[in-house]
């Protein structure tokens, strides 16, 4: 990470990267506080730096940082990218994600799966910006590296992202020990919405408060900052809509408030209220809010509701027990 970061600040060859950088406005406090660095386009930058190490080509291969191309020679993974450094809670560095500079694929590549790395329990940020989050007891998650970037620079410090993947129900139990609620800032494309709605069941079991706030069409988290500020932003986030509800409201879009329709959203809203894990009357009070947004009566949708997680329970009571050998996972 220092080698990368010394390389971005001082290289001639790192000047590419440093104008993107630059065209990105990101300041040289966010390069520095982040260890910002950047891997040249070579196949033996790093090899050749591991060669005359005390570390061996095979360990960094394990870390992920050098791919064996046969028996006896290696080529470094990242090239020609902008290096983020992803840290564990101790402030030890664990992988990378790296942002290539030109228009090749994929633009974000991250360490693979590793004895130290596992990044579906590891979230981009939260090493520097965890006091600022336990101190607003409020996380924001936004999807990229970049966009917290922009965040933390107009002052929003309570941010994180995951590493270029769904967010995880480790994850967010990881955030709960830092925040009372957390905040989903995604793209309002179909991509963002598909993101929010895979996280609402993760949210509900693990119960902690979260909203979802859904950008323009127009814009991304940094766009929209850069556009309408710090105070722009945090008005935004004031008017997200708490998960349930969003949940809702996208499924009214998406089936339609036709009778057909109004029996699918409640299929698929009812693992969600039983996953919300609330107590027998706060299920009540959510089946009985959505029931009247749908024009329906509450007493018979909570009967279904009942109908439906007593057809469960004697459906897993049913299965037959799986032996050793045809054990799934």
């Amino acid at each position: 990470a220092r080698m990368y970061h010394e390389y971005l600040l001082n290289n001639s060859e790192a000047s590419q990267a440093r104008d993107y950088l630059s065209e990105r406005e990101i300041p040289q406090e966010m390069i520095n506080d982040f260890n910002l660095g950047y891997a040249p386009e070579s196949w033996d930058f790093l090899s050749n730096k591991v060669s005359k190490s005390s570390i061996t080509m095979t360990e960094a291969e394990e870390a992920g940082l050098l791919v064996r191309k046969d028996s006896n020679r290696f080529y470094d993974r990242f090239r020609d990218r902008i290096m983020f450094p992803i840290s564990e809670l101790t402030g030890r560095v664990v992988g990378f994600g790296g942002r290539i500079l030109g228009d090749g694929e994929p633009k974000y590549l991250n360490t693979p799966e590793t004895l130290i790395f596992d990044k579906g329990r590891l979230l981009f940020g939260l090493f520097q910006n965890r006091d600022a989050i336990r101190k607003a007891r409020q996380a924001v998650v936004v999807e990229g590296n970049f966009d917290l970037l922009a965040l933390v620079t107009f002052g929003v410090k309570n941010v994180v992202a995951p590493l270029g993947t769904a967010l995880t129900q480790a994850q967010i139990r990881l955030l709960k020990g830092y925040a009372d609620e957390v905040i989903l800032l995604f793209d309002g494309d179909e991509a963002g919405i598909k993101a929010a709605m895979r996280a609402v069941p993760l949210f509900l079991a693990e119960q902690v408060a979260a909203r979802v706030a859904l950008l323009p069409a127009t814009h991304d988290p940094d766009t929209y900052i850069r556009a309408h500020g710090k105070e722009g932003l945090e008005k935004f986030l004031g008017a997200a809509l708490p998960i349930l509800e969003f949940a809702f409201e996208h499924l009214k879009d998406k089936h339609g408030t036709g009778m057909t329709g109004k029996g699918k959203i409640l299929e698929e809203l009812e693992p969600l209220i039983q996953a919300s894990g609330s107590s027998p009357f706060q299920k009540s009070v959510l089946i009985w809010e959505f029931s009247t947004k749908l024009g329906l009566d509450p007493a018979q949708v909570m009967e279904g509701f009942k109908a439906a997680a007593r057809k469960k329970t004697r459906s897993k009571m049913g299965r037959s027990p799986v032996g050793p050998a045809t054990e799934k996972t």
